[in-house]
C-alpha cells in the first residue's frame, strides 16, 4: 500500500488587491500545511527539564507514517475552488479521522485579513485520502 500526505489549495484565492497571490505565498502556505501535519502532533512533555517532545503520530512499523517517512514522503497538491469546499473537504477529514490540519494566513502581507488558504491531510494510506480528495485536480 502507498501512503501519502497531501495539501488541498484554494484556486480561487486573490490578494487585498484583487490580483493573483505570488507563487512563493501560495508554496509557503503549503508548506505550513505539510509541516504542520507533523509538528500539531507533538507536544512538550509538562515538568521535563530537558524540553522532551512527545509525538501522537501513530508510528507502527509497516503503518501509513512510518512508510511515508522511510520511503518517498509523497506530497501532492491540489486545487479546490472556494473557501466553503476547502471547509467541507477539512470537515470531511477529520470526521474520517484522518490526521489534518487547517491553514489560515494571519493576514499581514498578501490578505488585509485572517484567510484560510489551505488544508494538510495525512500522511495516511492513498486509498483513505483519495475517498476524500480524490476528485480534485493538482493545483496549478
Amino acid at each position: 500500500m502507498k501512503a501519502k500526505a497531501v495539501c488541498v489549495m484554494r484556486t480561487d484565492l486573490r490578494n487585498s488587491d484583487g490580483f493573483k497571490v505570488p507563487k512563493g505565498k501560495l508554496i509557503a502556505q503549503g508548506g505550513h500545511a505539510f509541516v504542520g501535519l507533523i509538528t500539531r502532533q507533538m507536544f512538550k512533555i509538562q515538568d521535563n527539564p530537558y524540553d522532551v517532545l512527545e509525538c501522537r503520530l501513530p508510528l507502527a512499523k509497516g503503518g501509513p507514517v512510518d512508510i511515508w517517512l522511510s520511503e518517498k514522503f509523497t506530497k501532492v497538491v491540489l486545487g479546490c475552488d472556494s473557501e466553503e469546499e476547502l471547509m467541507e473537504l477539512y470537515e470531511k477529514a477529520r470526521e474520517a479521522g484522518l490526521n489534518c490540519i487547517l491553514i489560515t494566513d494571519s493576514g499581514d502581507t498578501e490578505f488585509s485579513i485572517p484567510t484560510r488558504t489551505c488544508i494538510g491531510i495525512g500522511p495516511d494510506w492513498e486509498e483513505k485520502i483519495d475517498k476524500i480528495t480524490g476528485y480534485l485536480k493538482g493545483f496549478s
